[in-house]
């Protein structure tokens, strides 16, 4: 399990973001692969009992998967003084730029389901 969640982390610019849930046979009603509770619990994941009623768990599987975000990744480097950010149409205040990171961070963090556009030049890497 310790290698699959190196793996999934290297998609992440913080690692730190990667949650797992599962739902596995955690009652021993049939047979299944290990390692399941381990990465979930090293995560903060949730696990749902396969053979139980997970059906009022989900809830904690839905709270778990959605959560706020405070930071966006740009797909290109920005040029500074260039960024436009709104949300929901409206310009945004409360963030700023990291170019190193190549990311924009919310103070406070984006609520669930909030619509954010990011307009900006791309950065120049011509000499």
């Amino acid at each position: 399990w310790d290698a699959y969640m190196t793996s999934y982390q290297s998609y992440l610019t913080d690692p730190d973001l990667l949650t797992v849930s599962a739902v596995i046979d955690a009652s021993n009603c049939s047979l299944g692969g290990g390692g399941y509770p381990e990465i979930v619990n090293a995560t903060g994941g949730v696990v749902l009992d396969l053979c139980g009623d997970w059906a009022a768990d989900i809830d904690d599987l839905g709270a778990t998967t959605v959560s706020s975000v405070d930071e966006l990744q740009l797909t290109q480097p920005a040029a500074e003084g260039t960024i436009d950010v709104t949300i929901a149409g409206s310009a945004a205040s409360g963030w700023t730029y990291d170019p190193a990171a190549n990311a924009i961070s919310f103070d406070p963090p984006l609520g669930e389901g909030t619509t954010v556009t990011v307009d900006y030049a791309v950065l120049s890497t011509c000499e």
